[in-house]
C-alpha cells in the first residue's frame, strides 16, 4: 500500500483525466465518427478510470482521509444517486420486465450513477497538495485543446442524418455523438480557465490560442444557453481585472478590447457570420423560438400538469425512460433540477438542491473574495508553483461553475457527465 506514489506524474495525470472519464471517448468520435472502434474505446476508457478509482480506494483504505465538508456532501451524493438507482431499477423492471428487451438500460444507469459516485469519493480523497502545479496547468490546457480542436472539425466535416442539426449547413458541434448544449457548457470550462490564465496568471501563446479555440468550438455548438453563461462569466472577470488593474494596464486593456469589439461587430454583421453564430438567439423566427424556449415552455407546463394530477410521482419519480411520456411532447425535460424531482422524487430533488447550493455557494465567496481583496497571486513571477497557480485555475472554474449553473436551468437531461466534471472540480480545488 505504501508503494502507491501520490506524486508519481503519471498517476496525478490519470487522476486529472477521472473526471472527464465518460466524456474523453467523444473526442475521437467527433474525429473519426461513431464506429464500432471509437464506440469501443469510448467503453474501455470508461472501464479503465472505474477500475482505476476502485484501485485507488482499495489501496488508501488504510490511510483515507476526506475532509469533514466533503464527508457530508458525500452522503448527499450518495442520497442523490441511491434514490436514482432505486428509481432505475424499480421502474425499470416495470416498464420492461427483469429480462426485457431494453433491462440493459436500467443495468448501464445503474453501473453510470455507481460510477459516477467511486470518482466522486476518489477525487474528495485526493488532496490538491498532492498535485504538481505545472502537471494540472498543463493537463486543463490539453484537454482544452483537444474538446475545442475536436469540435471545430467535427462542426466542419461531421455528418448528421437529421437536418435540423445544421445551421447554414455548418453541424452543430457533438451534433449525434453528444447533446452540443453540454459540449457548450463544458467548452464553457476552458474559455474561462484560459481568460483566467492570460489575465492573472501570465500572457502566453498557448493560453491565447485555446481562449481563441474554445471560444470558436463554443460559438460551433449554436447553443444560446452556454452562449448566455460564457458570456456572464467574462463579464465577471472584465469587471475584477478592471477593479484592481493599474490605471495604465486598464488605459491599455479599454483602449484594445473596446474598439477590437465594435470592429468584430461590424464585421460579422457585414459578412453575415453575426446572423450564423448567433442563429438560435433570433427567437423572433417562429421556428427558432419553438426548437428553443418555445419547446422548453411546453416541457415544463406539461411536466407540472402531470405532476398535479399525479402527486404520487413526487415520492418515487417516476423512471428516466418515462419522462419524455410526462412532458407531453415526447421529448425529455430540458432542466437539470426538474429532471431530478421527476426521475426519482422529492427525496433526490432536495439532495441535489442542497449540492448545488453549497458548491454555488462556495463558488461565489471565491468570486466575491477576489473582488474584495483583489487577486491572491501575483503576475511578477518567474516559474509555476502551488501558490500562484492554483487560486487562478479555482478563479476560473468557480466562475465557470456559476455559468454552468445558469446554464442547468436549460440543459437537456442527459448532461449528467457534466455535472461529475463540475463537482469533480469543485471537491478538488475547495478549500476548507
Amino acid at each position: 500500500m505504501r508503494s502507491l506514489n501520490l506524486r508519481s506524474p503519471i498517476f496525478q495525470a490519470l487522476i486529472l483525466l477521472m473526471p472527464f472519464s465518460f466524456v474523453i471517448g467523444f473526442v475521437p468520435q467527433m474525429l473519426f465518427g461513431v464506429t464500432v472502434m471509437t464506440s469501443v474505446f469510448e467503453n474501455l476508457l470508461k472501464f479503465f478510470f472505474i477500475g482505476l478509482a476502485i484501485l485507488f480506494l482499495i489501496l488508501r483504505i488504510d490511510s483515507l482521509s476526506i475532509k469533514k465538508a466533503h464527508f457530508y456532501w458525500l452522503i448527499l451524493f450518495s442520497v442523490y444517486y441511491l434514490f436514482y438507482l432505486f428509481s432505475a431499477l424499480i421502474w425499470g423492471v416495470q416498464e420492461f420486465g427483469a429480462f426485457g428487451d431494453k433491462s440493459s438500460n436500467v443495468i448501464g444507469e445503474i453501473f453510470r450513477l455507481s460510477s459516477f459516485l467511486l470518482i466522486l469519493l476518489s477525487i474528495s480523497s485526493f488532496r490538491l497538495e498532492y498535485f504538481n502545479a505545472s502537471l494540472l496547468l498543463y493537463g486543463f490546457v490539453l484537454l482544452g485543446y483537444a474538446f475545442s480542436l475536436a469540435a471545430i472539425y467535427h462542426a466542419f466535416t461531421g455528418v448528421a442524418g437529421n437536418e435540423g442539426r445544421y445551421v447554414s449547413g455548418i453541424l452543430r458541434a457533438g451534433s449525434d455523438v453528444m447533446d452540443s448544449n453540454a459540449l457548450g457548457a463544458l467548452l464553457n470550462l476552458f474559455v474561462v480557465l484560459a481568460a483566467s490564465l492570460l489575465i492573472y496568471f501570465r500572457f502566453r501563446v498557448e493560453y491565447f490560442v485555446l481562449f481563441i479555440l474554445s471560444v470558436s468550438a463554443r460559438f460551433l455548438t449554436f447553443s444560446t444557453g452556454s452562449l448566455i453563461a460564457m458570456l456572464i462569466c467574462l463579464l465577471f472577470m472584465t469587471a475584477l481585472y478592471l477593479k484592481w488593474a493599474s490605471p495604465r494596464k486598464r488605459s491599455i486593456f479599454l483602449a484594445v478590447m473596446i474598439p477590437s469589439f465594435f470592429l468584430l461587430i461590424l464585421y460579422a454583421v457585414e459578412s453575415e457570420i453575426f446572423e450564423v453564430l448567433f442563429y438560435r438567439a433570433f427567437l423572433s423566427d417562429e421556428y427558432i423560438y419553438q426548437a428553443s424556449i418555445g419547446s422548453r415552455f411546453e416541457q415544463y407546463t406539461g411536466a407540472l400538469s402531470y405532476l398535479a394530477n399525479n402527486p404520487n410521482v413526487l415520492f418515487l419519480g417516476a423512471g428516466a425512460s418515462y419522462v419524455p411520456y410526462i412532458t407531453g411532447t415526447g421529448y425529455d425535460i430540458h432542466n437539470s433540477l426538474l429532471r431530478v424531482l421527476l426521475v426519482g422524487g422529492v427525496v433526490p430533488f432536495l439532495a441535489y438542491g442542497l449540492i448545488v447550493s453549497v458548491a454555488l455557494k462556495k463558488s461565489l465567496a471565491v468570486i466575491f473574495s477576489w473582488w474584495q481583496k483583489g487577486p491572491v497571486t501575483s503576475v511578477a513571477f518567474t516559474g509555476v508553483n502551488q501558490a500562484n497557480i492554483f487560486p487562478v485555475i479555482q478563479l476560473g472554474i468557480s466562475l465557470s461553475f456559476l455559468g454552468w449553473f445558469l446554464q442547468a436551468m436549460t440543459l437537456p437531461a442527459d448532461s449528467s457527465y457534466i455535472f461529475l466534471i463540475y463537482f469533480s472540480m469543485y471537491l478538488l480545488f475547495s478549500r476548507k
